[in-house]
């Protein structure tokens, strides 16, 4: 497969209130994913079969449809600014970007044509900052073999430079492989501003898991090896997440020691990403037919919270200790989201099947040790 030009056209400047319309009472909006700047400002993808783009001002109460499309990933960098990346089409290689900075009230639109895509793609966008942006573009066609292309953006998403690539016809120089992996690079990708990223994969068959790191924004990469916990060998790897001052947290799961049984840590960086210290993990007890989604963290400076099963757990102290919240009231027996603003206040969001998303969001101001209920919201 030849390596494609990127169609770098911008279009022109959407109207205002674009796809914009408020949430009205009759039928249940399912969320696929949720981004809360504050505890009354968030941005949300909802809707199962065409997804949306929704923003609430009031904590989730109420929400507004502000783009219509078939949108594929969203990168939500502050309270008023969004990228979006929505598919084009059965068996389309074009992607549609879509940028606003007002909250949604005007939205800027381009296209990018890719050479990894095609029916059951993979998109994954990620914004450290409104300018600077990464786009995976790709498809699994057997076998856990991702065949993908990454692209960059200086401009805030107007035009798109492909940095890395492993296709069907070939393979950039020192680019992470595309790859042993399950579900297509679930965990995906994650930068920093400055260039530094990482990009994490699950481990397809007997091949071991690994993580990514680029420090030229994706140009070259590097596999950075994990220390074993206990002998234990690292089988899942979710994407880092920094809390400033070069600190940094990378959840995993290691391989258990019994059937129905997990064991979930976090891996802990003072110095950027460079090297990473294991923490003492945590032993979960999984049910013999667990339909579990898997381990959703979340940090917040020193703070740190793990759910898995039902279960949910906190740290106070930099992953050192984890002391259990067991099952709070409203908790779901699964979660696919768990976000916390401050040591306080954090969201939820419910997962109850693949063919039935949840219609509300969970709330807690206490820590995570009571949760309410968030008022369901409907299109």
């Amino acid at each position: 497969m030849p390596r494609l030009l990127a169609l770098l056209a911008l279009c022109s400047l959407l109207p205002a209130g674009t796809g914009a319309a408020p949430v009205s009472a009759r039928t249940p909006v399912p969320l696929t994913s949720i981004h809360m700047v504050t505890a009354r400002v968030g941005w949300a993808i909802g809707g199962a079969r065409n997804p949306v783009v929704l923003r609430t001002t009031d904590g989730g109460h109420n929400w507004t449809r502000i783009l219509a499309a078939a949108v594929g990933a969203g990168a939500f960098v502050d309270s008023r600014s969004a990228r979006v990346a929505a598919t084009h089409g059965y068996g389309s290689r074009t992607v549609q970007l879509y940028r606003t900075d007002d909250a949604g009230v005007h939205w800027n639109h381009s296209m990018l044509t890719v050479p990894a895509m095609s029916t059951g793609s993979i998109l994954q966008l990620d914004f450290p900052t409104r300018s600077q942006g990464w786009l995976l573009a790709g498809v699994t066609p057997g076998m856990g073999h991702l065949v993908y292309s990454l692209w960059h953006s200086t401009d805030g998403g107007s035009h798109w430079t492909e940095v890395a690539d492993d296709t069907e016809a070939r393979r950039s120089r020192d680019a992470f492989p595309g790859c042993n992996c399950i579900d297509a690079l679930t965990q995906g990708i994650s930068f920093r501003s400055g260039g530094n990223g990482w990009v994490t994969g699950e481990p397809f068959a007997t091949n071991p898991p690994w993580i990514y790191v680029t420090h030229n924004a994706g140009q070259t990469w590097s596999a950075q090896r994990l220390p074993r916990d206990g002998g234990r060998v690292v089988v899942v790897t979710h994407d880092p997440v920094f809390v400033g001052g070069g600190t940094g947290y990378l959840p995993v799961q290691l391989n258990p020691p019994g059937l129905h049984r997990a064991i979930v840590a976090a891996y802990v960086t003072r110095n950027g990403g460079r090297t990473w210290m294991r923490r003492p993990p945590i032993a979960v007890t999984q049910p013999a037919a667990s339909d579990a989604l898997g381990l959703t963290d979340s940090f917040v400076g020193s703070d740190g919270w793990l759910a898995l099963d039902g279960r949910l757990w906190r740290s106070t102290d930099g992953a050192r200790h984890w002391h259990a919240l067991g099952h709070p009231a409203n908790w779901p027996s699964d979660v696919s989201e768990l976000q916390f603003l401050n040591v306080s206040v954090g969201f939820a969001l419910p997962y109850l099947s693949s063919t039935r998303a949840p219609t509300y969001l969970l709330e807690t101001t206490d820590g995570g040790r009571t949760w309410m209920r968030v008022s369901a919201y409907r299109s």
